[in-house]
């Protein structure tokens, strides 16, 4: 298992080091000769032009190329915006960072009221389950969203369940589980962060 990086103060940088990541375990699939399935998890926003989704892109297609040479098999895997339990707080989740922040007294700031495309950890990790299971045939796969909301209505619904509301639909109860983490998790801090 492999991680790459997804901040930088130097975007550049980001973009080498998520490549040296994958030639290096490419290298280290060769060397082995190792021939099983590489599961490789990207992110649907892959086409924008970010030197961290080049690099997510890139990266994708040099398992691709393992695969095609080797007699290995590649799987690609493109998820929407994901959130739930475990998300990195101030780092990686909107949701968990809003959640984190209505548990601790503290107001959230909605920079773009933009429509989210989302999945919790739980339909998530279902999803993957199957797809280790049965290997899908089309490359890339991408998980269809769960949900799909502004992000004032996410803001709203956490608020209107952090304080007490029943929790209504499906979303509300991933986001009620994603509340309940919040209240004890900390902060991301990368001094604490194993990446």
């Amino acid at each position: 298992m492999a991680a790459g990086v997804s901040r930088a103060a130097d975007v550049e940088e980001l973009y080498r080091i998520n490549m040296t990541l994958a030639h290096t375990l490419v290298e280290r699939l060769e060397a082995a000769r190792w021939r099983g399935r590489l599961y490789f998890i990207s992110t649907t926003h892959e086409p924008k032009d970010t030197p961290y989704h080049a690099s997510k892109r890139d990266s994708r297609a040099c398992f691709d190329a393992w695969a095609a040479r080797s007699g290995g098999s590649h799987t690609g895997i493109l998820l929407p915006n994901t959130f739930g339990p475990g998300g990195k707080i101030a780092y990686n989740s909107a949701v968990c960072t809003f959640a984190w922040q209505l548990t601790h007294g503290i107001e959230p700031t909605i920079l773009a009221d933009a429509p989210v495309a989302l999945c919790d950890i739980a339909a998530v990790t279902a999803q993957l389950t199957e797809w280790l299971l049965r290997p899908p045939a089309a490359q890339p796969v991408a998980m269809a969203p769960c949900f799909e909301y502004r992000v004032s209505e996410i803001v709203a619904r956490l608020r209107r369940l952090a304080s007490g509301a029943m929790a209504q639909d499906a979303f509300d109860r991933a986001l009620a589980a994603t509340l309940a983490y919040a209240r004890t998790a900390a902060p991301y801090s990368p001094q604490s962060s194993i990446e």
